[in-house]
């Protein structure tokens, strides 16, 4: 008998039980079209439309309506490192989150006008943590791939490393 099923219901319990509210924003290609019937991010060209009132010219939108799912929200980017000449600033910001979550860095951005896929981009999904009042805490973006499944303390979680750069 295996005890991964155990061990997934198990972490996300946890989640649930002590994790925070946070809405996912997938990160997508702008949905927008050009007046000339082009996408607002072309392919063939590679550029975006400068002047779409949808993305605002970056050619990268996020879904209308957010996932939201429990996580946990670990920041240690204000971790001290001495070095002998007064020392420096490090760390990184992270995100638990459940196994079965579809989150990728690396997008497909559709195809080209002959038909060809066009290659896979990076497109920051955004994870807007709620505080226990339901109020804003912090905004942050995918940084990298998550980790997944990653074995902490017995039961499976993803993690994901997050920055406040879009």
């Amino acid at each position: 008998m295996s005890l991964l099923p155990v061990s997934r219901i198990i972490a996300n319990g946890a989640l649930k039980l002590g994790g925070s509210t946070i809405l996912w924003y997938k990160a997508q290609t702008c949905p927008a079209y050009r007046r000339n019937g082009k996408p607002c991010y072309d392919n063939d060209s590679g550029s975006n439309w400068i002047d779409c009132q949808v993305c605002g010219g970056t050619g990268l939108a996020y879904t209308k309506k957010p996932r939201a799912i429990k996580g946990i929200y670990t920041d240690n980017s204000n971790e001290f490192l001495p070095d002998g000449n007064g020392g420096f600033l490090t760390g990184k910001k992270t995100l638990s989150l459940p196994w079965d979550l579809d989150i990728s860095l690396m997008k497909h951005r559709g195809y080209y006008s002959d038909g060809q896929m066009a290659p896979r981009e990076v497109l920051k999904d955004k994870f807007v943590i709620l505080s226990p009042e339901g109020k804003v805490a912090e905004v942050v973006y995918l940084e990298k791939d998550p980790v997944k499944p990653t074995i902490n303390s017995g039961t499976i979680y993803q993690h994901v490393e997050v920055s406040n750069n879009s």
